[in-house]
C-alpha cells in the first residue's frame, strides 16, 4: 500500500512498483490515469480528515499487505495517524526514497 500518491513522490512511487509488476493499493486524495490500473486498487481518502480516515481503517480491516509506504506530507512524522501502532504493519516514513534496480 502507498499512501500519498496523488502526486510527488507517492505518484512517482507507484508508477515504479506498477512496472515492476507489483500489485498495490494507493491510497490518495485524487487520482491520475496509470497504463497499468488492472494492478492498481484506488482507495480515495484524505488521511488528514478524521472521517476519510476513519472509512479507511473499515476498509483496509480485510486486507493483507506486504508493506506500506507511507508518502504524505513532511510535517507528520512518526506521530501520523498509520503509525505502527494503529496499522500494526511494515511502515516506512519517507523523506527520501530510492529504489534501486
Amino acid at each position: 500500500m502507498v499512501t500519498g500518491a496523488s502526486r510527488g513522490l507517492g505518484k512517482s512511487l507507484v508508477e515504479i512498483l506498477v512496472k515492476k509488476s507489483l500489485n498495490i493499493t494507493v491510497v490518495a486524495r485524487g487520482f491520475y490515469d496509470l497504463k497499468l490500473k488492472k494492478k492498481i486498487t484506488f482507495i480515495k481518502c484524505n488521511i488528514l480528515k478524521k472521517d476519510d480516515f476513519s472509512n479507511l481503517k473499515k476498509k483496509l480491516k480485510k486486507k493483507n499487505f506486504d508493506f506500506v509506504i507511507h508518502c504524505i506530507g513532511g510535517g507528520l512524522g512518526i506521530k501520523s495517524v498509520l503509525s505502527k501502532k494503529n496499522y500494526g504493519k511494515n511502515l516506512f516514513f519517507l523523506m527520501q526514497f530510492t529504489l534501486l534496480n
